[in-house]
């Protein structure tokens, strides 16, 4: 019977989230799904293509990417998007921290609607962001958490290339 309470609260917690009662961070939702959009410089891409550039969602709705991770980060910098204190995660396609890359400011709750559904290899957890990773989309069990601040280079075998939603947490 001592169980039955953080069983409960869990259940609480999570009706009042699917209701709208307790916001859990921002992330796509039907109302924001139709105006996300991914540009190239001038040019607007389409979304399963994001995972061929070097991304950013600071600016979210709007997805900003590059062909050169530099130009990416420094766009990211920007002052224009506020200050830099905010908890993001950069993701990468390939083990220590190589390959194409995309750096979240954002829940994630489908990594295929923005072509990198089981891409994610290594991760840099930025600003004390403790982000969890979920198996399938729409924050899917079984999900994946490591310390705030973590820089993962190889998320390992149960997780690799096995990642389909994130939510970033400070």
């Amino acid at each position: 019977m001592l169980h039955a309470k953080p069983y409960i609260a869990t259940i609480l917690l999570a009706a009042c989230a699917a209701v709208g009662i307790i916001a859990l961070g921002p992330s796509v939702n039907a109302a924001t799904a139709d105006r996300l959009e991914a540009r190239l410089g001038d040019k607007i891409i389409p979304l399963k293509d994001v995972s061929r550039y070097f991304c950013h969602d600071r600016g979210y709705p709007t997805i900003e990417c590059f062909t050169v991770a530099g130009d990416r980060d420094a766009d990211a910098s920007r002052e224009s998007y506020g200050a830099l204190s905010s908890s993001f995660v950069v993701f990468y396609a390939d083990e220590a921290y190589r390959g194409l890359n995309y750096e979240a400011w954002n829940a994630i709750p489908d990594l295929g609607s923005i072509g990198w559904n089981d891409m994610v290899s290594s991760f840099k957890s930025v600003n004390a962001g403790r982000p969890r990773w979920f198996s399938d989309s729409g924050y899917g069990y079984p999900s994946w958490r490591w310390a705030a601040g973590a820089w993962v280079s190889n998320v390992g075998a149960a997780a690799n290339d096995k990642l389909s939603s994130v939510k970033n947490d400070p």
